[in-house]
């Protein structure tokens, strides 16, 4: 499933419009303090800059999960053919399939079940 992109944000929307307004009062405004319309603009375009980064990121990271899905599905297939290849080679009754996972038909199993106690 593809991770939701964020075109835009309410903040980004909002500072938007008020660079627009301050451009109409004064192209050149300052007013003091680090709040000059052209650092504002700066944050605007460093606010574009790091939400475009991440709506790549997020495509970056849908197509790699669709490789790893691929990838596992591939790996489960190679389970399957590995268990069946031991019980071809040494049966579905044998230690050997028994070591790598297979189960034995009918639950049973090479141990020896737990005695059960002698009640008195």
């Amino acid at each position: 499933m593809a991770r939701r992109k964020r075109n835009t944000s309410k903040t980004l929307d909002v500072a938007q419009q008020r660079a627009l307004s301050l451009e109409v009062i004064d192209p050149d405004i300052d007013l003091g303090r680090d709040m000059s319309l052209e650092q504002y603009r700066q944050q605007i375009q460093d606010m574009q800059d790091i939400l475009s980064r991440y709506n790549r990121g997020l495509s970056n990271v849908d197509q790699l999960q669709k490789q790893v899905l691929q990838k596992e599905r591939n790996l489960n297939d190679m389970n399957s053919r590995m268990l069946a290849a031991v019980a071809a080679r040494f049966g579905r009754y044998s230690q050997e399939y028994q070591i790598i996972g297979g189960a034995r038909p009918g639950g049973s199993s090479l141990q020896p079940s737990a005695r059960p106690t002698l009640e008195t």
